[in-house]
């Protein structure tokens, strides 16, 4: 990656909703409307962490971009971020997703006649191509291409490994898998000294609840699948994906998000 590429280039996450087509037709319409508008909504309440990304919507595609070009660590540490998030936020609604994020050239236009958004580029291949490939389809989660990890290698070489070290990222092959769980190891550690005295519901709302929610929703997927001994494709991509959530938590920790994501889902239903 040369320098032209950096100055040149944008973060771009592409994120696929899996079974998408058996909710528009299991699900009405409004219920979808309603699915897709909540997440949307969540990311718009937080301004100030994304307020340099912009969003395109169509179908069961999301894609977050960067919208001032060039490279930045404030941009590559968001839109980990982000992905994060939004995985979370999917997955807490019992609605599983598959990404990757990328850095390169990525163009985003109106059109003539100021309707539609006119977009392209190497960085939505890259995304596109790196999240249906067979060796990151076996797994429910956002993957980093290796331009979005070459980029920061370039910058700040060693920085990529210190945070692989940090169990947010694991490596696979060329590519990198993301760990969307930013708050659970923390609010497992600080759980266990008893530093957090509220219910788990209401602390730091809403993004811990949505992790400990998602991390509900794939384990207990799994578990479903193994109780009918299913091995078809898609149990196998949730056997697979609570392998690498465990290797990327630590098996305490799972188990008490596991049990955390129970009591979250409890108290929704009898709050209003």
């Amino acid at each position: 990656m040369d320098v032209f590429q950096i100055k040149a280039g944008r973060y771009l996450l592409y994120l696929d909703i899996l079974g998408f087509k058996n909710i528009v037709q299991t699900r009405t319409p409004h219920e979808v409307y309603r699915i897709v508008d909540k997440v949307l909504a969540e990311f718009k309440k937080r301004g100030d962490r994304i307020r340099d990304f912009r969003t395109l919507y169509f179908s069961d595609t999301i894609i977050f971009y960067q919208e001032p070009v060039g490279w930045g660590s404030w941009a590559f540490s968001d839109i980990y971020a982000i992905a994060g998030m939004a995985w979370a936020a999917l997955a807490a609604q019992n609605i599983p997703c598959r990404g990757a994020i990328s850095f390169g050239e990525f163009h985003v236009e109106l059109d003539s006649n100021q309707q539609h958004s006119i977009f392209f580029g190497n960085a939505l291949i890259e995304a596109y191509e790196t999240e249906s490939a067979p060796a990151n389809g076996e797994w429910i989660g956002v993957t980093l291409c290796p331009s979005a990890w070459q980029a920061v290698e370039y910058i700040e070489p060693g920085l990529i490994g210190v945070l692989t070290s940090e169990q947010r990222f694991l490596r696979n092959g060329d590519c990198l898998r993301l760990n969307p769980f930013m708050m659970l190891r923390g609010g497992f550690q600080d759980h266990q000294l008893g530093e957090i005295t509220c219910e788990l519901s209401d602390w730091n709302m809403p993004e811990f609840p949505n992790d400990l929610l998602a991390l509900g929703f794939i384990f207990e997927t799994a578990a479903k699948f193994k109780a009918t001994k299913d091995n078809g494709r898609v149990a196998l991509k949730y056997y697979r994906t609570t392998e690498i959530l465990t290797e990327l938590l630590g098996a305490e920790c799972v188990a008490w998000a596991r049990k955390g994501a129970i009591e979250v889902a409890k108290n929704r239903l009898v709050k209003p």
